[in-house]
């Protein structure tokens, strides 16, 4: 979808985002708006470092779309296509002046286990969508810093 549509949202000034639900929603949106208010704190050049989001309780099913993609999404890619789509921000528009970072800040234990220590919330786990979570919020990131840098060099948003 990325690759056939790009260039018809870049002209429109569409943002394109493949997927948005239930599992992905709350970590895109809670991280932009996260960012977004910091930027109105602190300035318009602050940068979110990292973002985590502790959610107690989630009373959710899949819906049919989701059940969907599940059940036929080898008949639309292959697993190579899969994994570079999963690859740190993959679906960014531009790259990640720091791509491993996050790799690097996640300890032998948490990769092995899925627990983690953050301060103020304490242990905690990984979500079971965090693996197709990430590349939407790496998406988002990409679209308004991509944004950010016309506004920078003086081109009009609109």
């Amino acid at each position: 979808m990325i690759t056939k549509y790009s260039s018809a949202a870049a002209q429109s000034g569409a943002k394109m985002f493949p997927q948005i639900g239930i599992e992905s929603a709350p970590s895109d949106l809670l991280t932009w708006s996260l960012s977004q208010q910091l930027r109105r704190e602190f300035g318009p050049q602050t940068k979110t470092g990292e973002v985590t989001l502790s959610i107690h309780t989630l009373r959710s099913a899949p819906s049919g779309g989701t059940l969907a993609t599940v059940f036929t999404i080898l008949e639309n890619f292959s697993l190579q296509e899969l994994r570079e789509a999963h690859k740190p921000y993959a679906l960014s528009p531009i790259p990640h002046p720091n791509p491993d970072l996050a790799e690097s800040r996640t300890t032998w234990t948490t990769k092995l286990t899925g627990l983690a220590t953050t301060p103020i919330l304490g242990l905690g786990t990984t979500s079971v969508a965090a693996k197709t979570d990430a590349p939407i919020v790496e998406r988002s990131w990409g679209l308004f810093e991509s944004q950010s840098q016309s506004k920078n060099k003086g081109q009009k948003d609109e």
